[in-house]
């Protein structure tokens, strides 16, 4: 039985027509959508800028990677995975490898900060 041109040659002689027969199924297909979006969520890029006052503060979940670039006043930013705490002012950057929550809180009035991240 050799295929030729989408057809197919069976042992009585026949002809049949196999070009769609080899379709993925319909919960291959849903297992592709599920790896697919997974994947992406692996990979979704996020980013604000933000203005805080004393105390305020943007708590970022499921972080892998985060840069904070704080362009006035000063911020303190903790990460649920890091023994370390950073102060970073006006000016600063820094980025951080994370696996989870990070709280960044402003420590002086009129804090710009903008943040970028990526989420697992």
């Amino acid at each position: 039985m050799q295929p030729h041109n989408g057809l197919l040659s069976l042992p009585n002689g026949k002809l049949t027509d196999i070009s769609n027969s080899f379709e993925p199924s319909s919960h291959l297909k849903r297992m592709a959508r599920v790896i697919m979006g997974m994947a992406a969520g692996l990979l979704r890029a996020r980013s604000i800028s933000c203005r805080l006052a004393t105390g305020q503060h943007v708590t970022i979940n499921r972080c892998k990677t985060c840069t904070v670039l704080c362009r006035s006043g000063r911020v303190w930013l903790t990460s649920e995975d890091d023994p370390q705490d950073y102060e970073i002012t006006g000016g600063g950057e820094l980025s951080l490898q994370c696996h989870g929550k990070v709280v960044i809180t402003a420590r002086s009035e009129d804090t710009l900060v903008d943040l970028n991240w990526r989420e697992f």
